[in-house]
Formats: structure tokens, sequence, C-alpha cells
């Protein structure tokens, strides 16, 4: 049976300037890579909590260091907001003997005075 997992990511402070990249760190292990080691999906991502409204973040999805093409904005992921775009589901397959996949967060903030940003991701199971 498939059990829901939310993770809570904040920005790196080292990338406290507008349009600098930095991968954001799991709050939970403090790594800046998460290692699945079946098939899982991410089901939603949202930010924890709204940044001000002149402050804009996107997270860049990586799979195995490699940019996936999906991409989260923060000014879509309102929590308070019933039309915010739910971005999932995004499959990530794990077959075989590939020894798993690993996912990160690449992150900058794109507007705004700088400052950290969090947000929550909801996967479909336990890794």
């Amino acid at each position: 049976m498939a059990v829901p997992l939310l993770r809570s990511y904040t920005t790196p402070s080292a990338a406290l300037a507008i349009g600098v990249f930095g991968l954001a760190t799991d709050d939970i292990t403090g790594l800046t890579i998460t290692q699945l080691n079946r098939s899982n999906t991410i089901l939603d991502s949202v930010s924890n909590p709204q940044p001000a409204a002149a402050d804009i973040y996107q997270d860049r999805v990586l799979i195995n260091g490699l940019e996936s093409g999906v991409t989260f904005f923060s000014n879509s992921s309102d929590p308070a907001s019933a039309g915010r775009v739910i971005p999932g589901p995004i499959p990530i397959q794990v077959q075989g003997a590939s020894g798993g996949k690993q996912v990160a967060y690449n992150c900058a903030q794109t507007a705004g005075v700088a400052a950290n940003y969090s947000f929550l991701v909801k996967y479909a199971n336990l890794f």
C-alpha cells in the first residue's frame, strides 16, 4: 500500500542573490539529494509559507543531476489559493538494477528582495 509522504525543502542561503541557482536542502535530512530506490510520483508542490507578492521563486527538478524539464513556480503555488496550479503527477521510474534515482531541486529567486524560500513536495509513497 502506498503511503503519501510530504517533505519540506529550503533554498540555500548561498543563493541569496536574484537569479542565482542553488540546491534546496531537505529540512529533515539536511541533504540536497533524495535517493529513490523504487519508482515514485511527485503529486504536488506548494509554497510553505507563501512568499511576499513581489518575491518570485522557481524550483527546477533534477533527476540524477540533470534537468528534467519540470519547474515549479512560487507565484502559482500559493497554498491559500483555490486556483493554484497543481504540478503533478510527475512519475519517476526506477527499473531493474539501475540503483535508483536521485532527485534534487535547483532553486532561484527571480524577483523581489533576496530571502530564503521553503516549499513542500508531496510524493506518492515512501522512499
